[in-house]
């Protein structure tokens, strides 16, 4: 559904002539390489009954990464058990080389796997699980 509209299907085309016809739609979207920066996509908003559409477009512009650095982070433990609740933000500004902190959005996660995948995210606000350490992956 789109606004009050049902029966909208949304397919995305490398160029206007697609678009128009409906043929070659981008197969997969979500894992779709771009072949030239600042590449315009085209979108097609179609009425699956009526068959009526729209065309529409935007740029892709793909930028530089951030420059990033394992870092650590030494919190006091006042009662000597090994765990400690802390703020993850508190990191931002160390792992990041260059650049403001508040120019990205930072999430970090117990394993690798998550991170590249960015599912599991872990809360701002979190205990170590691990007694007296814990490793964490930084995604930006």
């Amino acid at each position: 559904m789109i606004g009050n509209q049902g029966n909208v299907e949304i397919n995305y085309y490398a160029n206007n002539t697609d678009a128009n016809t409906g043929a070659n739609p981008i197969s997969n979207p979500s894992s779709f390489v771009n072949s030239s920066n600042d590449q315009k996509i085209y979108v097609r908003l179609e009425n699956s009954i009526t068959g009526c559409y729209t065309i529409s477009n935007f740029n892709l512009k793909v930028l530089n990464g951030a420059n990033i650095q394992e870092t650590s982070l030494e919190v006091c433990d006042q009662d000597n058990d090994g765990f400690v609740n802390f703020s993850l933000s508190d990191i931002n500004v160390t792992v990041l080389v260059s650049g403001s902190p508040s120019d990205y959005n930072f999430s970090y996660h117990l394993t690798e796997v998550d991170a590249r995948n960015n599912e599991r995210s872990l809360s701002n606000r979190y205990t170590n699980a691990t007694q007296n350490e814990q490793e964490f992956m930084c995604v930006l």
